[in-house]
């Protein structure tokens, strides 16, 4: 998604609103929230002059001969900021027309992308320069264009201006966008009577073009503020010594191994027994679903772990009390906490653009005596750099695949060659789904593996397909498996090799999977100590064989930089310099003056986070806020999560707590059961707001404060989504075939004990002071009480919470319609039909006999 379209979708949420009221009191008493978007007014300046610049006649500069002096630069709004509302400036009409000047050339000057390209003249000097007539006796007072075009051109070329911008600090791209801005207020006089003046000596050639440059100087620092604190900005941005910036690591010696092999090497293996059998340990790991599988295994092993995702902190002991071990997401490793051991799990992500940062973290400044890292040994000759310049010791143990993995010499080309062990490997949720509908009108039961799938659905589908005794055999899902649960695959089916990728200018983009995703994603199959322990891979059209056979024999590269990100400290300092500054132009100054060692470090990709800073420096929340807010994990592609997000943002602006009430309301609440692919990702995108709820609730508890409600609302909303991705799957069937696989798959739970059950809830009748007490002499046996009990609820001698109790008892909440009898309970009530449950609990009851 473009910047554009994400931008105009966060606005049309507003637009009814700004319909009613131009003007909004919030509750800090010194604030008006203006405009259809921004939530605060704009800071004067340089968006004076871009109003005036836009709204100048609505006239086009004529095009220059030659490509130097720019056309009435900047052309467009979104050109500075897209979403920025703009004051009302009037109009001024200019008395001469632009022509193209030469280029300026200033040799020598090495140059980096500016951070602004808007023309900033304060509000008050914003009046232009009368109109003047051609009347011979005003004609001595009128610029002269062509002298205008002369008096530039010898400013840009004079050997003097090229060492005063040298001495200013001025590299050759903030000169030529500077020229280019003075340029465009010089041959259109929107100009200070001070400039006019001196613009007009020149072209009469009195004095020399240089005195043009502290008027020029004054204005590349409207355009680029930091030219006046570049000293203090470069030593912030210095990331070339990031080892340093871990005091507590720094201070004692650490021992660095490093396990490296492919998939099912054993690798992670030593490494998590080191883990169990230490004092104190940490475990950090990509996916917050192998995170919760170590905390569980190692609670299993009898070693109390606590769990700690972006969303999550789950304690192993009762009182709440942190335990001795931790597994943790890689975003959430604490590296100011000490620890015996640290294992740091999946290394080749150190390579990422987008999270490589957070392993870099992870390994210079994790506090532990001992570090394990895992991964794939592409990563050794960085990992023993990087060892070097924290001066700790090394060590490096290789391991070989346990079982063999094959790659066959024939592609599956038939879904009837489909057979039980099997995982069809799909790259968009698209083709999961279509693959599936293939496999169900065979009646073939598949279990179903994404990305955006709840944890607690992705590990029911994990065990479902391990299960030995589930009839469910063949699993298809994304390459999420590749750092996900253990799986007992026995052969990996590639269904294409080609992988959608979103672009920052927002088309898709198709890219053919490397050796390194090909081998990790194949590795899964054949497993030590499982029904498959020799994998093999293949792919299912025979036209992507040949590819996948190169894939196997090329090698993988090494990995030759880590992943580097500016921290909340630095954007906070860099704030303090550039007060004026919104975060996304402190993003932009910090990545074109960022310096870093260039072999061993490069930096990520701050794409999201700059278009995300774009929304929450228009709502106006304070820099450090904003910083948070920029790094939250939204689907940028999914629009509900997009809105909430805004919205909440504007809510924690005014100071207001988000209470859950009013978020699913805004999120469309109550839901319906999802038929479709459409309904099952939308009611998965709403999860995904809770989710980002929880995240934000660890930095703002005391707006986002009702943590057990959304943990609730997500427990129900996992239970819809697993449902309904049965139903999405089952959609393209015949009834009769729906019947038959819904009879295979769906469980009744079993009736142990209910003649047992109905005599509890019988002597609870009898006991009580209704009329109910008569039904205890007709009691014969289980059935008989069953047919009397229901005969005597017919009659209605029983109330709504005594009835709940009673299905609560005999376990029938799951069979009586759960979809419709749980959805859209929250936040507000549906009425209780108790005749409709009564006929439903018949019905279950006798289908039970």
């Amino acid at each position: 998604m473009s910047m554009i379209k994400f931008t105009r979708m966060a606005t049309l949420r507003t637009a009814p609103l700004c319909k009613q009221l131009s003007t909004t009191w919030c509750k800090r008493k010194y604030a008006f929230l203006y405009s259809s978007f921004a939530t605060r007014t704009p800071k004067t300046g340089n968006r004076i002059a871009i109003a005036s610049d836009k709204r100048m006649n609505n006239r086009s500069v004529a095009k220059p001969k030659h490509d130097g002096v720019p056309n009435n630069l900047p052309t467009t709004e979104a050109d500075v900021r897209p979403t920025a509302k703009l004051y009302s400036v009037p109009k001024i009409s200019p008395t001469i027309k632009s022509v193209a000047i030469h280029e300026p050339k200033l040799h020598g000057i090495s140059g980096i992308r500016p951070t602004i390209n808007t023309v900033d003249v304060p509000e008050s000097e914003h009046h232009g320069i009368p109109e003047k007539d051609n009347s011979e006796e005003n004609v001595d007072n009128t610029l002269n264009i062509d002298a205008v075009k002369r008096v530039l051109s010898q400013f840009s070329h004079t050997a003097e201006v090229n060492k005063m911008c040298k001495d200013a600090n001025m590299t050759y791209a903030i000169f030529r966008s500077t020229f280019r801005s003075f340029s465009s207020i010089c041959l259109n006089e929107t100009m200070s009577p001070e400039l006019y003046d001196l613009m007009f000596d020149l072209t009469k050639k009195k004095g020399s073009t240089v005195s043009l440059f502290p008027l020029f100087l004054q204005h590349a620092h409207t355009l680029f503020p930091h030219l006046k604190h570049l000293s203090q900005l470069k030593s912030i941005s210095d990331l070339t010594l990031p080892a340093k910036w871990y005091t507590d690591a720094r201070e004692r010696t650490r021992k660095i191994v490093l396990h490296v092999g492919p998939t099912n090497s054993g690798k992670t293996h030593h490494a998590m027994q080191m883990f169990l059998n230490a004092k104190t340990a940490v475990y950090c790991c990509p996916l917050r679903l192998l995170a919760l599988e170590i905390s569980d295994k190692s609670i299993e092993e009898g070693v109390p772990c606590d769990l700690r995702t972006g969303e999550l902190i789950r304690f192993a002991n009762e009182d709440k009390t942190p335990g001795t071990h931790l597994a943790c997401t890689i975003e959430m490793t604490d590296v100011q906490e000490h620890y015996d051991v640290a294992v740091i799990d999946e290394i080749q992500m150190i390579r990422s653009r987008d999270r490589g940062w957070a392993w870099t973290r992870a390994v210079l400044g994790v506090n532990a005596d001992e570090v394990h890292i895992c991964g794939e040994e592409s990563a050794v000759p960085l990992i023993e750099n990087l060892t070097k310049l924290t001066k700790d010791e090394f060590e490096v143990k290789t391991y070989q695949r346990l079982t063999p993995l094959k790659l066959l010499d024939e592609a599956v080309e038939d879904w009837t060659n489909i057979r039980p062990g099997d995982c069809i490997i799909c790259f968009s949720k698209e083709t999961i789904f279509e693959v599936s509908a293939k496999l169900n009108k065979l009646g073939i039961q598949i279990a179903i593996i994404y990305g955006t799938l709840p944890p607690a659905t992705k590990i029911a589908q994990a065990r479902k397909f391990n299960d030995p005794l589930d009839p469910c055999k063949v699993l298809v899902a994304t390459d999420a498996i590749g750092m996900g649960v253990n799986l007992n695959i026995g052969r990996i089916i590639f269904y294409t090799l080609t992988k959608k990728k979103s672009a920052h200018n927002g088309k898709t983009v198709h890219r053919i999977i490397n050796a390194s995703e090909a081998k990790h994603i194949a590795g899964r199959s054949g497993r030590f100590g499982t029904r498959y322990p020799n994998g093999e891979v293949t792919t299912f059209r025979k036209s992507d064989l040949p590819d996948l056979y190169k894939l196997f024999r090329r090698e993988v590269t090494p990995i030759k930089s880590a992943g580097l990100k500016p921290t909340p400290e630095q954007m906070e300092m860099f704030s303090y310099q550039l007060p004026d500054a919104s975060l996304k132009e402190l993003l932009d100054t910090f990545e074109s003056m960022a310096k870093h060692d260039t072999e061993n470090f490069f930096m990520c990709d701050l794409h999201q986070m700059k278009q995300l800073a774009i929304i929450v420096d228009e709502i106006g929340l304070p820099m450090r806020d904003r910083f948070f807010y920029s790094q939250a994990p939204i689907d940028i592609e999914s629009e509900k999560e997009c809105n909430a997000y805004i919205e909440c943002a504007r809510k924690h602006y005014n100071e207001e707590p988000i209470n859950i009430t009013w978020l699913m309301r805004l999120l469309g609440w109550p839901l319906k059961m999802p038929e479709t692919t459409a309904g099952l990702r939308e009611m998965e995108a709403v999860f995904g707001c809770l989710d980002n709820y929880l995240w934000f609730s660890k930095y703002f508890p005391t707006i986002y404060h009702e943590e057990h409600r959304v943990r609730a609302i997500q427990k129900e909303l996992e239970t819809w989504i697993e449902i309904g991705l049965v139903t999405c799957l089952l959609k393209k069937l015949s009834w009769s075939e729906t019947i038959k696989l819904k009879s295979q798959s769906v469980k009744e739970p079993e009736l142990a004990g209910i003649a047992d059950k109905l005599k509890r809830e019988k002597t609870f009748i009898e006991e009580s002071d209704s009329p109910t007490k008569t039904i205890g002499k007709t009691e014969t046996g289980g059935e008989k009480s069953v047919a009397e009990l229901l005969k005597f609820l017919k009659k209605g001698g029983i109330s709504e919470k005594r009835l709940m109790r009673l299905s609560k008892d005999l376990d029938a909440d799951s069979m009586l319609n759960e979809a419709e009898s749980k959805l859209g309970k929250h936040p507000r009530k549906d009425k209780f039909n108790k005749k409709k449950y009564l006929k439903d609990l018949e019905k279950w009851l006798k289908d039970k006999k």
